[in-house]
């Protein structure tokens, strides 16, 4: 890396910290929570409360009366000695940790493992831009681009609609992982070592 790109890599990466601090910095210290829960307004007793705040995103409910809740039950089930294969509470019932829909066990939901569950989401998403960075500086420093642009490349992918309107679904615990991916199959490719054939798995 040449001194022009290290300064270049340096206000890219002071950039990141000043989108991270804007968008979901409060969360990752308390302060509210990555998670649409404006969406409670509409209904009662919430609603007495006052309006549905503005920016309230009507399609994200899942998060907040599925996703959310079942991630919470998976895991106090396992602090309890049970993993909990159903949910009893949704419409007489429904599979819980006998299928992966919550993706408690991605590495990538660490925090709902270790972190109070208001706290977790935002950490989350942390950890998914984290690996969507490394993946990407991984996996374009391969093909010869710079670690700015590289960077760069990592917030785009990281701010594309399909990640920050799918937040908080297990969608983008998949999704975040897709440059660590290209930079395994290029390794695999190109080196063809066993090494490499397992960091694709």
């Amino acid at each position: 890396m040449t001194g022009s790109d290290r300064w270049r890599s340096g206000v890219v990466l002071a950039l990141l910290v000043l989108f991270v601090a804007v968008t979901f910095g409060p969360a990752l210290v308390g302060q509210g929570m990555l998670l649409d829960t404006g969406w409670l307004h509409a209904m009662m007793p919430y609603a007495a409360d006052g309006p549905i705040p503005q920016g309230t995103l009507w399609c994200r409910g899942d998060t907040w009366d599925y996703y959310l809740p079942g991630v919470e039950n998976i895991v106090e089930g396992v602090r309890h000695g049970n993993w909990q294969t159903w949910a009893p509470y949704e419409v007489g019932g429904a599979p819980l940790a006998s299928l992966p829909n919550h993706a408690v066990l991605s590495p990538v939901s660490w925090p709902y493992w270790v972190m109070p569950l208001w706290l977790a989401p935002a950490w989350v998403k942390l950890t998914e831009l984290v690996l969507v960075l490394a993946g990407m500086v991984l996996f374009l420093g391969r093909l010869g681009v710079r670690r700015s642009i590289a960077l760069v490349a990592g917030l785009v992918f990281f701010t594309s609609g399909f990640m920050m309107m799918w937040t908080n679904w297990p969608h983008t615990k998949v999704a975040c992982l897709i440059p660590l991916l290209l930079w395994a199959l290029d390794r695999a490719v190109r080196e063809r070592g066993a090494r490499d054939l397992a960091a694709v798995g």
